[in-house]
């Protein structure tokens, strides 16, 4: 369990200490807690229950599950960072029912995002990439189209950070999209996981496809 404690050093100064079953994964400096952030907006991909919870086909134990539902959704809502979100939809026509997963309106295609944080309308998304809303069916206009009309256009005023399932796969596909569109991206080191949710692999997967597609950044230095 992830507890997160705010300690009041001073009027004007505080640290954020969070701690996992005892083991300390992060203290932030909360200077001026919530100011200077207002362009941050979250983004959210795949946080949904047949990757993320015990009993979905594609689910791993992954520390980054706990570490958003806990720590920084909770932050988000305390600090009105907007907060937006990719999800999939994996019907394939082409494969029995039976072999779909992240069907919509089943309990393995619910998203653990709660709705009330939600800035717009998810996107859905049919394979890891975004653009491609079902399968055989680009439609990279409609993505761009929604990221205008919700996260907003890029520039230096919009600040998106990613975070959510899986990192060497959908996540990858949707900071590479973000990037061919103007946006500048960073990722949450302690808000992604890879597929099989090894600690050693995501800083390797980190070394090796950062910065290109994103900045890395630490909760440290978000919050």
């Amino acid at each position: 369990m992830i507890v997160m404690a705010f300690v009041r050093i001073s009027v004007t100064k505080a640290i954020t200490i969070i701690q996992d079953r005892g083991r300390l994964l992060c203290i932030s400096n909360s200077d001026g807690y919530g100011r200077g952030m207002s362009s941050v907006r979250l983004l959210s991909v795949d946080l949904q229950n047949e990757f993320a919870r015990p009993g979905g086909r594609l689910f791993r134990p992954r520390d980054c599950v706990n570490f958003l539902t806990d720590v920084v959704f909770p932050a988000a809502q305390s600090r009105q960072w907007p907060l937006y979100e990719i999800v999939s939809d994996y019907r394939d026509p082409a494969k029995p029912p039976e072999e779909w997963s992240c069907v919509p309106g089943s309990w393995a295609g619910t998203s653990l995002v709660p709705r009330d944080l939600l800035a717009g309308e998810p996107w859905v998304k049919a394979t890891p990439s975004p653009a491609w809303t079902h399968p055989g069916d680009a439609d990279s206009a409609g993505f761009s189209d929604w990221l205008t009309s919700t996260v907003g256009s890029p520039g230096p005023d919009c600040e998106v950070v990613v975070v959510g399932l899986m990192l060497e796969v959908c996540v990858l596909s949707t900071l590479q999209e973000l990037t061919y569109r103007g946006y500048r991206p960073k990722i949450l080191f302690e808000g992604v996981d890879t597929g099989s949710g090894d600690i050693e692999q995501k800083k390797l997967l980190f070394d090796a496809l950062f910065p290109f597609w994103a900045t890395p950044i630490h909760w440290n230095e978000l919050s």
